[in-house]
């Protein structure tokens, strides 16, 4: 519902299907696109901030994170509905363009977050967190030889800038890794596209008798 109605249908004419792809096709759908994706991943980082406190966030977020995959796949169908059929390396192309602008986004709403409304939030949760067993077995098995305390003290001894470049090479990184899942589970068949396309033809020729 949200990618279908946030390009209106009538910004893209049938003169822009008929051109080639080239890399202002792939601007214009991150730009679009990358919006609506950056906010979903803040919704989910502001989830993962308080699931240690609310656990019911954690499962909202996993939620999310589902949901926002499958928007981004439909994404690149819909452009492909607008723009033509592409191939895997246009489609990973437009995933990444995506990606870029969201991290873009999503980089920006956790410095405000940090720098506004965190107030100590993070130091709390990591220090309840090396007082609770589970989570330090996790920690023992995901970075053997690694004392969690010092991780922590690091953490929180970190630079805003430093912490805001950190998350901004992660969401990149994020976005380049989506953009390759989106890239193979967004084909679209060509007869689905002349379907649509003589839909619209269509619906055009009966508007335009209308007018007549």
């Amino acid at each position: 519902f949200i990618y279908k109605y946030y390009v209106p249908l009538h910004t893209i004419s049938n003169e822009m299907k008929e051109k080639s792809i080239n890399f202002s096709t792939y601007l214009n759908i991150g730009q679009r696109f990358g919006l609506p994706i950056g906010l979903f991943w803040y919704i989910i980082f502001l989830c993962s901030m308080y699931s240690f406190q609310q656990p019911w966030l954690g499962m909202l977020g996993n939620i999310l994170s589902f949901v926002c995959l499958i928007t981004q796949i439909s994404m690149i169908k819909f452009a492909q509905l607008r723009y033509g059929q592409m191939n895997f390396l246009q489609r990973w192309s437009s995933g990444l363009q995506i990606g870029l602008h969201a991290a873009l986004v999503t980089t920006a709403g956790q410095y405000i977050y940090f720098r506004f409304f965190d107030n100590g939030h993070l130091c709390t949760t990591l220090t309840n967190m090396l007082n609770n067993s589970e989570y330090q077995e996790i920690f023992k098995q995901a970075m053997p030889g690694m004392d969690m305390q010092s991780v922590t003290d690091n953490l929180v001894n970190t630079s805003l800038s430093d912490l805001t470049l950190s998350l901004l090479t992660f969401n990149l990184f994020l976005g380049f890794v989506l953009s390759i899942i989106t890239a193979m589970f967004s084909h679209v068949k060509m007869q689905a596209l002349n379907e649509t396309n003589t839909k619209e033809n269509q619906q055009e020729q009966n508007s335009n008798e209308e007018i007549n």
